[in-house]
């Protein structure tokens, strides 16, 4: 038979696995713009909701020249600070808690530059770094998957004009619309 036995201590361990960002673009859904056209990525910190809270969250995008910053819209989650001077991207949560996401928009416009010819891949990621507790050490980054942006020429195969008079006689002012 046995004796009694003293103490004993157990310790359990949950394993959480924090996801990288989920960066998508959202408009437009062919991945294709022009010069002037704005277009919309969506963020979402963590890519899928964690078990546990995550706090000091600065989410990063730095966003090619060949796109103008146009703000943000937060579209789910803890209050979101934009600390953005363009095109460095930067926002701040506090605390995402346990089953949580932040979810944002950031719209953007093709701008009229040198770079943005037919032909350019437009690339970009977003990224995050977090604490496990308030004002702790940062944990390593973590990246989203590459996004891809296609400048392509506008389509203007229907273009259609008509003259005013149609049969000027010579010297005569002809005004097309």
């Amino acid at each position: 038979m046995y004796g009694p036995l003293g103490p004993t201590s157990v310790t359990m361990t949950n394993s959480t696995t924090i996801t990288s960002p989920v960066k998508t673009l959202v408009s437009p859904a062919s991945n294709e713009a022009t010069i002037g056209q704005e277009v919309a990525y969506e963020i979402r910190v963590p890519g899928t909701v964690s078990t546990r809270p995550l706090y000091d969250v600065v989410i990063t995008d730095t966003l090619d020249e060949n796109l103008e910053y146009l703000g943000f819209t937060q579209t789910g989650g803890p209050t979101v600070t934009d600390n953005s001077v363009a095109p460095a991207l930067s926002f701040r949560v506090a605390q995402i808690p346990a089953g949580q996401q932040v979810v944002f928009t950031v719209p953007a416009r093709v701008r009229n530059v040198l770079g943005a010819q037919q032909g350019v891949a437009i690339n970009n990621t977003a990224s995050y770094a977090y604490a496990s507790t308030p004002g702790g050490a940062a944990q390593p980054a973590l990246t989203s998957e590459t996004v891809t942006l296609h400048v392509v020429e506008p389509n203007i195969a229907n273009i259609t004009k008509s003259a005013d008079p149609t049969t000027p006689a010579a010297g005569e002012t002809v005004r097309y619309s």
